[in-house]
């Protein structure tokens, strides 16, 4: 899952993603790209500048991943 980085390794082998999106409180999910003979520069650049905006929100990203990390560890306020 984007944003997590090496923190996946963490989840413990019976957890879900239900149960990561109950303790974040919102949906998670995958996104997958393909580019292939029919693609141009366009579709490209495209890619790139979703990329560069869900990198943008890497802050955001983080601050949700603590606090269910928080949470699953019960160590949250």
């Amino acid at each position: 899952m984007l944003g997590t980085g090496g923190e996946v390794g963490e989840f413990s082998s019976g957890t879900t993603r239900a149960d990561i999106e109950s303790a974040m409180g919102r949906e998670v999910g995958v996104v997958r790209l393909s580019l292939g003979l029919a693609s141009d520069f366009s579709d490209v650049h495209r890619v790139l500048r979703f990329v560069k905006e869900v990198v943008a929100r890497d802050g955001e990203r983080k601050k949700i991943w603590l606090e269910w990390k928080s949470r699953a560890q019960g160590t949250h306020d």
